[in-house]
């Protein structure tokens, strides 16, 4: 769904978020890395001249792969988002710093802003680094967490037939 700040009216303008919009699930999807199970909320659209601000809820169910074991987990978010999106060319020609006030704005074409890319860029920032089975609102699809790396067990080392009979065997000083 794409959007220009002239389809917004003053008193700004609301989207809900469902299954049924294909765009909603398909930026979840995409953001997260799986494959949108549930989905509900709703977007706050402003106008200010060019800028659009995106404010809103956003509660989610994801399927996708542990990043540790690569077994399924369902993962759940519900999260508030405040994104700000100006046109692409609007601030200047690229060759200045940005100010840190600058930081947290998007930039959209001018055919509008799709409003899947922006639930895809929210997603993507709040996934973690690596999300697993024990992560915080995380559940594996089979029930059990996979363990932490460095604590699985090591398999018992197997001793040559050969040197069973030496295995008995204390040298005289070990008492």
């Amino acid at each position: 769904m794409r959007i220009s700040p002239h389809q917004i009216p003053h008193e700004g303008r609301e989207v809900d978020l469902s299954m049924e919009e294909k765009w909603a699930r398909e930026g979840v999807a995409a953001g997260v890395g799986g494959k949108t199970l549930a989905l509900d909320g709703q977007l706050f659209l402003r106008a200010y001249e060019a800028q659009i601000r995106v404010t809103g809820t956003v509660d989610t169910l994801v399927e996708r792969v542990c990043d540790r074991c690569a077994n399924d987990l369902r993962w759940t978010q519900e999260n508030e988002l405040d994104l700000s999106y100006l046109p692409i060319g609007s601030r200047d020609d690229g060759s200045r710093a940005l100010a840190s006030d600058e930081l947290d704005i998007g930039f959209y074409p001018a055919e509008g802003l799709d409003l899947g890319r922006v639930l895809q860029e929210f997603f993507a920032l709040e996934v973690p680094g690596r999300l697993t089975c024990d992560a915080p609102s995380a559940v594996p699809v089979n029930g059990e967490p996979c363990s932490p790396l460095g604590t699985v067990a090591e398999p018992p080392k197997r001793v040559d037939a050969r040197f069973a009979a030496l295995a008995g065997l204390k040298l005289s000083d070990e008492g």
